[in-house]
């Protein structure tokens, strides 16, 4: 911990500071302490304690390592397997989890979050980072085909001082359902029903920070046009697709690549 100059092997250096706890860390009450362990043969994860570190599993046959950091919104943990005990992961098998806070301490027979957060009934937080080369997309990454975010505070690790950046509070990864329709009005409109966690997180942001949403990567943005809850009490999210023809095109292309859309995301009233 503290000031450190690191030098390349051409002499290039540069000051690098590392802290025990970052300053968002301490903002949100983190202390320092691995927010992973293993007891009565299960890992037990403290998502809330998401404390940024780095943890390494060796056994006599491979090696895997879980990059842990404490994000803006959630705790974003990256998982990357290697088949070799001596070589470190590639980028061909690992991926990226961002869960919420609220989630808090599990326990899982494996490290294995893509598959253990379904086992334990969780929403599915995790995704590939990059897409297969072979993969055929519209535009931009799978996970941002929706993507809802908030200028969320901020604070700058070496003077403390704060700011505000774009932070993704919910993606693709978050949406159980999307719905595509034209209004009276001739506008067309994208509902969203999200995860429960994903919901409250977006409802949060929005009672506090600028909240924005977008299509294809970020790449086109969508007009809010209001909130509703269906007859279950989940809250439904909805926005306006660009008003150009071709672009409302490119965006329901992005959107029916990841999931199939539906005529409403709304749960009907039961009858008497």
């Amino acid at each position: 911990m503290g000031r450190w100059k690191e030098c390349d092997r051409f002499g290039r250096c540069h000051d690098q500071v590392y802290l025990l706890v970052y300053a968002h860390e301490k903002a949100r009450g983190v202390k320092p302490g691995i927010p992973l362990s293993y007891a009565r043969g299960k890992y037990i994860f403290d998502f809330r304690a998401c404390w940024s570190t780095w943890v390494t599993r060796r056994t006599a046959e491979s090696l895997l390592e879980l990059n842990i950091v404490d994000g803006l919104i959630r705790c974003q943990i990256t998982y990357l397997p290697s088949s070799d005990k001596d070589v470190p992961a590639g980028n061909q098998d690992h991926y990226f989890c961002e869960i919420p806070y609220e989630v808090g301490v599990r326990e899982f027979d494996s490290l294995d979050l893509r598959k253990e957060l379904l086992k334990a009934g969780l929403p599915q937080f995790c995704r590939q980072d990059d897409p297969p080369v072979t993969a055929s997309l519209p535009d931009g990454p799978p996970a941002q085909a929706i993507a809802i975010w908030a200028n969320a505070l901020a604070f700058d690790d070496v003077t403390g001082k704060k700011f505000r950046g774009w932070a993704t509070v919910a993606n693709m990864v978050d949406v159980e359902c999307a719905a595509l329709q034209r209004d009276r009005s001739g506008t067309e409109r994208l509902t969203v029903r999200l995860n429960k966690y994903a919901e409250k997180l977006v409802l949060e942001r929005m009672g506090k920070d600028e909240v924005k949403a977008d299509t294809c990567g970020g790449r086109y943005p969508l007009s809010e046009l209001g909130t509703e809850r269906d007859a279950s009490g989940r809250m439904l999210f909805t926005y306006g697709l660009s008003p150009n023809r071709a672009v409302a095109q490119q965006q329901r292309a992005c959107i029916a690549g990841q999931i199939k859309p539906q005529h409403t995301c709304a749960v009907p009233r039961s009858g008497r």
